[in-house]
């Protein structure tokens, strides 16, 4: 495996900044009564933001029940991005793959960890030898979408505002986890309780930092 830089630890985040974002969220993405919160920006067609992906869900594997987890997809692109001043080959996929996942969501909420998940495990960027091409997005991508809510409802969701709204949210969201940070902003980031991270090295490092900020939580000692 390729080794990942051990992220440093960030400045606390000023909550209120991102109640707008993060904490609002978890009302429309999870269950209130479960108050750990994991919320993590990402772009699909970033190395490391898949990697940090993968390990938060085996992190969460040893919480189940526990945490809410709001994935906010994040296009490094400033078609859909206003806070990204340069356009990135790789990334000039990015706003039409995080666009068709949030449709997923709008027509079927319970297909959307099927369809993230074939989007991670099609994605080049494992290798880091690319990003996806358009035309794969227009074609692969759309016809698995399809396949999981249905082709009307997913034409009904692409053209829904709500998609529009979401990225606009996170791009804000991208944005604050840099100014509060004092750091550019970037991808991935993992917001856990009162901290901001960038890529972990391993499932057990994130699974530390979890439990640093919400010491409450019981592990399942069979997925430790």
């Amino acid at each position: 495996m390729s080794v990942i830089r051990v992220p440093r630890q960030r400045a606390i985040i000023d909550r209120r900044q991102l109640a707008s974002g993060i904490e609002a969220l978890v009302g429309e993405h999870g269950d209130k009564a479960r108050p750990h919160v994991v919320g993590l920006l990402y772009d699909y067609n970033c190395y490391y933001c898949l990697q940090t992906h993968q390990h938060l869900q085996a992190a969460l594997d040893r919480y189940p029940g526990q945490i809410v987890v709001v994935l906010l997809p994040t296009a490094i692109d400033p078609a859909c991005n206003p806070y990204v001043q340069n356009v990135s080959p790789v990334s000039l996929s990015s706003c039409a793959i995080a666009k068709l996942a949030l449709a997923v969501w709008i027509a079927d909420p319970s297909q959307l960890a099927e369809f993230d998940e074939f989007l991670i495990v099609q994605s080049p960027r494992h290798k880091r030898d690319g990003s996806v091409p358009p035309e794969v997005v227009d074609t692969t991508f759309r016809a698995e979408a399809a396949r999981l809510v249905g082709e009307d409802e997913l034409m009904k969701a692409l053209a829904d505002p709500l998609i529009d709204d979401r990225l606009a949210r996170s791009a804000d969201i991208y944005r604050m986890a840099g100014v509060v940070t004092g750091t550019p902003p970037g991808v991935p980031r993992v917001i856990i309780g009162e901290r901001v991270y960038g890529s972990f090295e391993s499932a057990d490092q994130l699974a530390d930092a979890i439990e640093a900020a919400y010491p409450s939580l019981k592990p399942d000692e069979q997925n430790r």
